[in-house]
């Protein structure tokens, strides 16, 4: 699923519109995803996942999903031992 959205963000500079469409249908999945990062508490590994799905949810036009996303990479980023 992580290269799932790699796939999507490198997509954005080509085919914005389908990208953001393929967002917008694969959200409860990459949510899901996301969960299951934050929990195995690896801080590094999700600041990469939040980037990259911010970065999605911008393109989608999810203001609210943006301000979720961004509380955890803020939370992952003061653990301890992010550079």
């Amino acid at each position: 699923m992580q290269g799932h959205i790699a796939f999507l963000v490198q997509q954005q500079h080509k085919k914005t519109e389908l990208a953001a469409t393929l967002t917008r249908l694969e959200l409860p999945n990459l949510f899901a995803l996301l969960e299951q990062v934050q929990n195995a508490e690896d801080a590094t590994a999700t600041i990469e996942l939040t980037t990259g799905l911010y970065s999605l949810l911008q393109a989608a036009g999810k203001p609210r999903l943006l301000e979720y996303v961004d509380r955890i990479r803020d939370v992952a980023a003061k653990a301890p031992g992010v550079a």
